[in-house]
């Protein structure tokens, strides 16, 4: 598939506008609609990749293919985050973090909130930062 301007273009509106956003929300207080933008240009690209005539593509190579991907980068981040906690951090605090990569290894660090007393928006230090579905 080749790549679009138009769409590298709204991808970097949305880096931006998320980027302002962190650096500077009270100057740039919807700049965190830039995620929504990812969110959209993600299906759009995603629904064009598993609808192409040309190729019957499984789902599950699909889902592979994307894990293969993803998952490397994911866990020497999640490591390196855990290494430096570990040598930065108190024992108590570098605990919540261990527990915390231990889902966000799986993917499931959104289902942690049902399992501690921790209410969701409360959570702001994550080793994962994604969209919540």
């Amino acid at each position: 598939m080749n790549k679009r301007d138009d769409i590298q273009w709204l991808r970097a509106a949305a880096i931006f506008s998320v980027l302002l956003f962190h650096i500077w929300p009270k100057y740039f207080p919807y700049g965190y609609l830039g995620v929504d933008i990812f969110f959209v240009i993600s299906g759009y690209l995603m629904t064009k990749i598993l609808c192409k005539p040309s190729t019957n593509p499984k789902l599950l190579d699909f889902y592979l293919r994307r894990i293969k991907r993803i998952f490397p980068t994911c866990l020497f981040v999640i490591t390196l985050t855990l290494f430096i906690g570990f040598n930065l951090l108190l024992y108590t605090h570098f605990w919540g973090m261990l527990i915390e990569g231990i889902w966000s290894i799986f993917f499931v660090n959104n289902l942690s909130p049902f399992f501690s007393a921790k209410h969701y928006f409360d959570m702001v230090t994550k080793l994962i930062l994604k969209l919540k579905i």
